[in-house]
């Protein structure tokens, strides 16, 4: 307490007063020092609340509260090492009141404090991976995690991805995409580059299950809206010595005593795209004159070089590489009289795609027969459209093309599409001829689920034979309902009726059927014969947001194995979700 009786006194004994001035408002000054020692307090908070006028004792351990009105107030003083210090003073008559407070210290029991540092690389703060974080929309992986889980634990990027995807419970969102899609540092990884990473060359890892959620930054790679999608942010901030002790250096080849060695070099490449494979891996396969089999491995540049510098010329070697999990046929090497043989590998990462669609009017949805199909750029330049509108070109290259569509009367349209490895693009072309509602190309990739189960196919064959109503996840997604009866309202072959709390599907072509029979992935969930229940409501069935893909038929169809209803006259409504 001798703290607070020393700063009480000096409270009440004003040092130097000075005569008043006319205006009734006084100036508070003073000094801060410590009671024992005599030394300045700086940065004390000096303040008078009810007057809301404070204050930070400079240096000198000085302060000034102006133009405080007069009256009796609590002065306060606060510092961590003086704790807080209050008492009353008595403002009157105007001028400056002039104060020495001398504080006395106090032990404060502190606990211990810990600092957690959070490193944030300027190039993950560029392309926006910390805002994200904060909204939480996908799952976020920095570099304290990569490093703690990846460097030291696995030599190669996939490992880590995988034990990311995996060991976290994510798969790679619809079956048939055969694993999640990566993007390295905003660039879709077509060809499996990712094997040419080490995990300590990975900075930050972003995933989302299901392209849609997919960020703006990478939305120009062009991932695939039916797959789990991996970001990955490669350490660019590496220092000069990290990345050059990551360059590969090709062997040179020696003088030597005798015959020279055998050099083989070439590159290796993608044998559709010809696109090069940096760091494939390959393997010489050397048969002695005795029979003797033995292998030798190299690993190629960035450039996709490879070299062989001390093969037995006397022996038969055939090379193949490997990359991504995928390998290339064997390649025979014969010596020529250079000893040095350029041999290009080639290994099948791609395949090819295919282009489908359909022309039609945009003002009244007609079929555009013999409308010119183009791509330029390619030596498939042009097709046409049957009678009903349809045009494929299969046998694609993976990459970007320009489409063209056009029609003398109808009108055309033109757009940038990208064809998918092993993938069927698929385009809806709405032909215009009006400047006020143009011409518009809709491109979507067929889901492999729906393809394999025939989805396709058959909106091909009712389209041409005119029944049928047909909704892909692209189309349900722009319709934006909240029901599956909202998908149906322009589908004048079927109409709801509730009762009570339920409500039901019923055909618009016979009143005979008390409700059209619902299957959902394959499986009759809806039967027509059933009677009235809650849970065959459609609605409490699957969401729109959970459907991939809607098909309706209205009267007796032809639909294979299972899916054919019990009752072909109240004809059908199929339902496929994303599971």
């Amino acid at each position: 307490m001798a703290g607070a009786a020393h700063f009480l006194a000096a409270i009440a004994t004003p040092v130097g007063a000075v005569t008043p001035l006319p205006q009734q408002a006084t100036d508070v000054v003073g000094r801060l020092v410590d009671a024992s020692t005599g030394v300045p307090v700086e940065g004390a908070l000096v303040a008078i609340p009810a007057v809301g006028a404070s204050t930070l004792s400079d240096a000198d351990g000085a302060f000034r509260l102006a133009g405080v009105l007069d009256g009796a107030h609590t002065f306060e003083v606060r510092h961590i090492a003086y704790g807080t210090r209050t008492g009353e003073v008595q403002v009157r008559g105007g001028g400056t009141l002039s104060l020495e407070l001398r504080l006395e210290p106090v032990v404060l029991g502190v606990e211990p404090l810990e600092v957690e540092i959070e490193w944030r690389p300027a190039y993950l703060e560029r392309v926006g991976f910390y805002d994200r974080q904060a909204e939480g929309i996908g799952e976020f992986y920095d570099p304290a995690f990569v490093q703690r889980w990846g460097v030291g634990t696995w030599a190669a990027a996939p490992n880590l991805i995988r034990e990311i995807i995996l060991a976290r419970g994510r798969g790679g969102g619809s079956l048939a995409c055969g694993g999640p899609q990566v993007i390295i540092d905003g660039r879709l990884d077509r060809s499996g580059l990712i094997t040419t990473l080490s995990a300590t060359g990975i900075g930050a890892v972003e995933v989302y299950n299901g392209a849609y959620k997919v960020p703006d930054v990478v939305k120009e790679a062009r991932p695939d809206p039916f797959c789990t999608t991996v970001i990955i942010w490669t350490r660019q901030w590496l220092n000069e010595y990290e990345l050059e002790r990551r360059r590969i250096v090709l062997c040179e080849p020696e003088e030597v005593a005798g015959p020279p060695p055998l050099v083989v070099e070439g590159t290796v490449m993608d044998s559709l795209t010809e696109v090069i494979l940096p760091r494939s891996t390959v393997t010489a396969w050397i048969t002695e004159p005795g029979g003797t089999r033995r292998e030798q491995t190299t690993t190629a540049d960035d450039n996709g070089r490879y070299r062989f510098c001390e093969l037995d010329p006397r022996g038969d070697v055939n090379v193949w590489a490997s990359f991504a999990g995928l390998s290339g046929g064997l390649a025979p090497v014969v010596p020529a009289d250079t000893t040095i043989v350029v041999r290009d590998l080639t290994i099948p990462i791609s395949r090819p795609g295919h282009l489908v669609g359909r022309a039609t009017g945009r003002a009244r949805g007609r079929s555009v027969v013999a409308a010119e199909i183009r791509l330029e750029g390619t030596d498939y330049t042009l097709t046409t459209t049957d009678e009903h509108g349809f045009f494929e070109i299969r046998e694609l290259s993976p990459g970007d093309y320009r489409l063209l569509i056009t029609h003398p009367e109808t009108g055309s349209a033109g757009d940038s599409i990208f064809i998918v490895s092993g993938s069927t693009t698929d385009v809806r072309a709405e032909l215009s001829s009006d400047p006020e509602a143009p011409s518009r190309i809709l491109v979507s990739r067929r889901d492999p689920r729906l393809e394999s189960i025939g989805f396709y196919a058959r909106r091909a064959e009712s389209t041409r034979l005119g029944q049928g109503y047909f909704l892909t996840r692209e189309e349900i997604e722009e319709m934006d309902s909240e029901r599956v009866t909202d998908l149906l309202e322009g589908v004048s072959a079927v109409r709801e009726i509730c009762v009570g709390r339920g409500c039901r599907i019923v055909s618009s072509q016979t009143i005979s059927c008390p409700r059209v029979p619902i299957y959902l992935d394959g499986a009759l969930r809806v039967d027509s014969r059933g009677a009235d229940r809650e849970e065959e409501d459609v609605d409490r069935l699957v969401t729109p947001a959970e459907l991939v893909a809607l098909e309706v038929y209205a009267r007796p169809v032809s639909l294979s194995g299972r899916f054919a209803p019990p009752s072909h006259r109240c004809g059908a409504i199929v339902l496929w979700s994303g599971g």
